[in-house]
């Protein structure tokens, strides 16, 4: 903007406070993607209040299968439930039900898109289950899941064996669903 002595700028104070308190509340919520943020600090605190954030509701996608009749554990690594050691770093499955004498063993990727203020930032959490790299070297939320996945799938025989199943099926719960049927 070139400095010009007859310019008029408007400002309304009350939507840079909002504007502010926005950005303070998803910092400290963990709302926002890593990648908004350009210090290495920030990035760690998102990322690891954001983790806290899910896996309480893989706690509370756990508790209403429960409610429901099946047995259900959140956050459970890969080699756990696999009964295996010397896995690779995969992350954790968010949440494995299963109705004790049942015949499937669910293995459930929990989001939670409630705390997503606006249809942006909807679009940025689907975004990052969307294929192909975010940045050189980095994979996407979705590739790590699918790694996780074809895992589990090395390991079907001694994962049914260990839980007491025949099958193995991956499927998808999200807050809106989860909620609405409360």
């Amino acid at each position: 903007m070139e400095r010009d002595e007859s310019a008029e700028v408007v400002c309304a104070p009350i939507l840079i406070e909002e504007a502010i308190r926005y950005q303070i509340d998803a910092a400290w919520e963990g709302r926002l993607s890593q990648d908004y943020w350009s210090s290495a600090e920030m990035r760690s605190w998102v990322g690891r209040a954001g983790h806290k954030l899910g896996d309480a509701f893989n706690i509370e996608v756990a508790s209403y299968l429960e409610q429901r009749g099946l047995k259900a554990r959140a956050n459970i690594r890969p080699g756990a439930l696999a009964k295996t050691k010397n896995i690779p770093s995969l992350g954790d499955i968010d949440v494995v039900a299963w109705r004790p004498g049942g015949k499937i063993l669910w293995l459930v990727e929990a989001k939670d898109l409630s705390l997503s203020r606006t249809v942006a930032e909807v679009a940025d959490r689907i975004r990052d289950f969307s294929p192909g790299e975010r940045a050189p070297g980095k994979v996407t939320k979705l590739q790590r899941h699918l790694n996780r996945v074809a895992f589990m799938r090395q390991h079907t025989g001694t994962t049914l064996r260990a839980w007491d199943s025949q099958r193995m099926r991956t499927c998808a719960a999200r807050s809106s669903s989860l909620r609405r049927s409360r």
